[in-house]
C-alpha cells in the first residue's frame, strides 16, 4: 500500500472544472497520457469545485470560465482561499486585460487562452514557468482545440458527431483534424490515434466498416491525407 501512495503522491494531482462534459472529459483522456498527471475529480461548475478543492487539496484546478462577470473572480478566490497552494488555471474565450487582471488578482495562477497549445496547459499543470513548457510526446505542439477533436477521434466519432458536439462546421473539424494530422506525421485517423494512444480507446471502438466504404464523416484534405 505505501508503494501505491507514494506513485499517486510523485504525480500532479488535478481537478477539472466547468465546460461541457464530453469536452471536460476528453481533455482529460488526452492529459492522463501524460505520465506525471493524474485527475483526481471532474465537476461541472464552481460551487461543486470549491468542496472538492478544499477537501482534497489538490497540486492543479484547471478551470473553464464560460461567464467573465465578478462571479467568476470570486469563485477563484474562494478556490485560492481553501486551498492557497492550488495552482488555478483559467482557461477562456475573453481576452479582455481587464478580466484577466481580475482573475490573477483573485488569485489564478495563470489564464489561458482557448486557442492556448497542449504544451502551454500541460506546463502550467506542472507549474513551469511559461517560456519553459513543453511537452516530449506526440501531443506537443497541438493547440487545445485540436487536441479535444483528436480525443473524439479516439473515442471513434465521426466528422459530423464532433461538429455538433463543438458546434463547429464539418469543414473546421476537417481543417483541424488536417493540422494535427500533419503535426503528427500521419496521414489516416486510424494512424494519427495509432501515434497518440497506440490505438483507439477501449470504451468505444466502431464497427469496422465494408471494404471501399468511407466511415460516415471522414474525408480526404488537400493533401489526400484522411480527414
Amino acid at each position: 500500500m505505501d508503494s501505491v501512495d507514494s506513485w499517486v503522491n510523485a504525480k500532479i494531482r488535478f481537478i477539472a472544472v466547468g465546460g461541457h462534459a464530453l469536452l471536460r472529459g476528453a481533455l482529460c483522456t488526452l492529459l492522463a497520457h501524460e505520465e506525471d498527471l493524474v485527475v483526481i475529480g471532474q465537476v461541472p461548475d464552481g460551487e461543486a469545485a470549491l468542496e472538492l478543492v478544499g477537501r482534497s487539496r489538490p497540486d492543479a484546478v484547471l478551470l473553464d470560465v464560460e461567464r467573465t462577470g465578478p462571479e467568476t473572480v470570486r469563485t477563484v478566490m474562494r478556490m485560492r482561499d481553501s486551498s492557497p497552494s492550488t495552482r488555478l488555471i483559467a482557461m477562456t474565450r475573453c481576452a479582455e486585460p481587464s478580466f484577466l487582471r481580475a482573475l490573477t488578482r483573485a488569485g489564478a495562477y495563470r489564464c489561458l487562452t482557448k486557442e492556448t497549445t497542449y504544451s502551454v496547459l500541460v506546463g502550467a499543470l506542472r507549474g513551469e514557468a511559461q517560456e519553459s513548457a513543453s511537452v516530449s510526446g506526440p501531443l506537443a505542439g497541438l493547440t487545445q482545440r485540436e487536441a479535444e477533436i483528436m480525443g473524439f477521434v479516439a473515442q471513434a466519432l465521426s466528422n459530423r458527431q464532433i461538429s455538433r458536439k463543438l458546434a463547429i462546421t464539418e469543414d473546421t473539424v476537417k481543417r483541424h483534424l488536417h493540422n494535427a494530422f500533419k503535426k503528427l506525421g500521419a496521414r489516416s485517423r486510424l494512424e494519427a490515434v495509432q501515434r497518440l494512444y497506440g490505438g483507439l480507446t477501449q470504451s468505444s471502438r466502431p464497427t469496422v466498416p465494408h471494404a471501399g466504404r468511407t466511415p460516415v464523416g471522414a474525408g480526404s484534405g488537400p493533401d489526400g491525407v484522411r480527414c
